[in-house]
């Protein structure tokens, strides 16, 4: 693999899991102490991750009973 690849990937990886550590566990500790008061009725999941939201609906849809056809059960005419 190129140095440039590696790099790309290493700074990639780095951004991350900084955005993990500084923000994502922060915004999810505030989540879990205001559903902890029972306050809150409804929960919006991932309206800003674009890829959760793709995610999710792909495995609905793959989930959804898939109409089966008929079986051709008639006896043959010759």
């Amino acid at each position: 693999m190129r140095m440039e690849v590696r790099e790309h990937w290493r700074r990639n990886m780095e951004l991350l899991m900084r955005t993990v550590a500084e923000e994502d566990f922060l915004r999810a500790e505030g989540i879990q102490a205001n559903l902890a008061t029972g306050m809150t009725p409804d929960l919006l999941f991932g309206r800003n991750e674009a890829a959760l939201l793709q995610y999710h609906g792909t495995i609905a849809e793959m989930l959804r009973p898939q109409p089966r056809p008929m079986p051709d059960y008639a006896p043959s005419v010759h």
